[in-house]
């Protein structure tokens, strides 16, 4: 019996420190007027995978692992506000903006999220916002 008990503790240690910090990729939000504190994260590659993830004042962080860049769904505002952020491993994504206008909601971190982020940016008149 102790030795399945040691196997299994050396298994965990290995599974465990395998991923190191840097190769994950970071997603740091701070998105504030949210009245549901829940958000939910959904990464589709092979299989879909789905995390909740609590924010606090509408500061939240979640951290996954991926070898090629993936698409997260971030649902916000029990899944009636939503956003796509692209990531990979150690990629540190940064989401800001106000929930109130989620069109306007900013992702930075890798050349995708700038880039889409610049796009919105430029042409808020073209989307509708007129702001």
């Amino acid at each position: 019996m102790k030795g399945k008990y040691l196997f299994s503790l050396i298994v965990c240690m290995f599974v465990f420190t395998g991923c190191k910090d840097e190769d994950l990729f970071v997603i740091e939000g701070d998105i504030p007027n949210l009245t549901s504190n829940t958000l939910y994260l959904v990464t589709t590659s092979d299989v879909v995978k789905i995390d909740t993830v609590q924010a606090k004042n509408g500061k939240f962080e979640y951290s996954s692992f991926s070898d090629s860049v993936v698409p997260i769904l971030i649902y916000l505002e029990k899944k009636s506000v939503w956003m796509t952020v692209w990531a990979k491993n150690e990629d540190r994504i940064k989401v800001g903006g106000d929930v109130n206008c989620p069109e306007l909601i900013t992702v930075e971190g890798n050349e995708i999220n700038n880039l889409l982020t610049e796009f919105k940016t430029k042409n808020k008149s073209i989307i509708g916002l007129g702001v």
